[in-house]
């Protein structure tokens, strides 16, 4: 599919008479590179046009926050282990609940954890953590406002 959609690009005499060729083949590349695997985006239309996919800015987007996502995925699996080592088995709640933090709540608690002395201190920083984010709402004039829950 992909190769005869290049063909029809390469032999469209409308597209060589206007020097546009090349346009919309790295436009073909780039849309294929959403479906197909790049080694075929290689095969089909050369190093050079992978290498100009891989350097798009959408590309580089998808990159990034890939990695964004493994980061946390590892900075939580590293915690969990280290708080399993200290407190046993943390349970489902608790497992839970360091899902839910966001990548600095997993930084502030690498830098508690081993500070924390019981699964109990373990729960109320959590606790405090998650619930600061709760209890702290912005009212209309832009002040922030509390639910008394402090």
């Amino acid at each position: 599919m992909l190769a005869q959609a290049k063909e029809r690009v390469v032999n469209d005499e409308t597209l060589r008479n206007a020097g546009r060729v090349a346009e919309v083949e790295a436009q073909l590349a780039t849309m294929g590179s959403f479906v197909f695997d790049l080694e075929i985006i290689k095969r089909y239309f050369g190093d050079p046009m992978a290498n100009w996919v891989v350097q798009s800015p959408l590309y580089k987007e998808i990159v990034h926050q890939t990695r964004l996502v493994a980061l946390q995925e590892g900075r939580l699996e590293l915690l969990v282990h280290q708080l399993q080592g200290r407190f046993g088995e943390l349970g489902d709640e608790l497992l839970a609940q360091l899902q839910r933090l966001t990548a600095e709540h997993l930084t502030a608690l690498a830098d508690a954890v081993f500070s924390l002395q019981s699964r109990d201190e373990l729960t109320l920083w959590l606790a405090r953590a998650t619930g600061a984010e709760a209890s702290t709402q912005t009212g209309q004039n832009g002040e922030q406002q509390h639910n008394g829950q402090e």
